[in-house]
């Protein structure tokens, strides 16, 4: 988990990792000074080791009351403040020393022009980051995830539901499959690929739903109009590689979506995630 403020994040993150019995570890990054001159080097290193210590304290402090406002006892959790200049390279070089199984943070929207030239660090982080990440929204209503929907268009299906399948099991919850089909596979051999996979899935609260593409409208406002109509709990999708081209003018379909949804959005990296929980 990663913290900026107190937030709906921290909140889930700790209910989450109840549930799933897992071992949290919250993040916590200062903003660093402008650097100090020659002079002033030695006095400004022990101002930051105090500062870090200062901040770890209250950290502590909020990450316990958070805790005890999911009236649950912190017994596991542990802490990680510093200070740094690089916030998203820090989140995922700790993730990767500490084998994290998933990122979750928090996002906040960002004005085009600030998302165009800065981005969010959110969907930076998601764009950069082989390890799943879960985005909460800024305003999220905490609550149990009991369903999910996955936006889907089936080409690796196998592999993703490999990847999914294991957290779903693990939260006892549905997982709704949405292909919206643009017609590009009039027999159908995408779809009747999937269905086949899923009889050999042992759990089975899956299911799979074909919707008709409008060729009019993006995809990312057909999903969120999906959205509005299911109220699904959580929605997950698979991100590309992307190049630079992509990043400067075609966007992502997943980060764009991290900036304006009402929901959780969990995100895997296609052909490079690992299963959230394993058994």
């Amino acid at each position: 988990f990663v913290e900026k403020d107190y937030n709906k994040a921290l909140e889930f993150a700790i209910q989450l990792s109840n549930q799933l019995k897992t071992h949290l570890i919250a993040y916590h990054s200062i903003p660093v000074a402008p650097a100090p001159t020659a002079a002033m080097e030695g006095i400004a290193e022990n101002i930051i080791v105090t500062d870090e210590a200062v901040h770890k304290a209250a950290f502590q402090q909020k990450l316990d009351t958070a805790f005890k406002h999911a009236g649950l006892v912190n017994n596991n959790a542990s802490i990680i403040v510093e200070h740094t200049p690089m916030l998203v390279e820090s989140i995922i070089d700790h993730a990767q020393k500490e084998n994290a199984d998933l990122i979750v943070m928090g996002t906040h929207g960002s004005s085009g022009l600030q998302k165009f030239f800065f981005g969010s660090n959110t969907s930076t982080l998601i764009s950069k980051t082989d390890i799943p990440v879960l985005a909460i929204p800024e305003n999220y209503q905490v609550t149990t995830l009991k369903e999910f929907l996955f936006s889907s268009d089936l080409e690796n299906i196998a592999i993703e539901l490999a990847e999914l399948v294991p957290l779903v099991e693990q939260l006892n919850a549905s997982l709704h499959i949405v292909f919206f089909d643009y017609g590009k596979d009039p027999e159908h051999k995408l779809l009747n690929n999937a269905k086949a996979i899923l009889e050999t899935i042992a759990y089975k609260n899956i299911r799979i739903i074909r919707q008709p593409a409008n060729i009019e409208e993006t995809l990312n406002k057909q999903i969120k109009n999906y959205l509005g109509n299911n109220k699904p709990d959580c929605l997950v999708m698979f991100t590309r590689e992307r190049t630079l081209w992509d990043r400067l003018f075609a966007g992502s379909k997943t980060e764009d979506m991290s900036e304006s949804l009402q929901i959780p959005l969990l995100s895997f990296k296609k052909g490079k995630a690992r299963p959230v929980i394993s058994f």
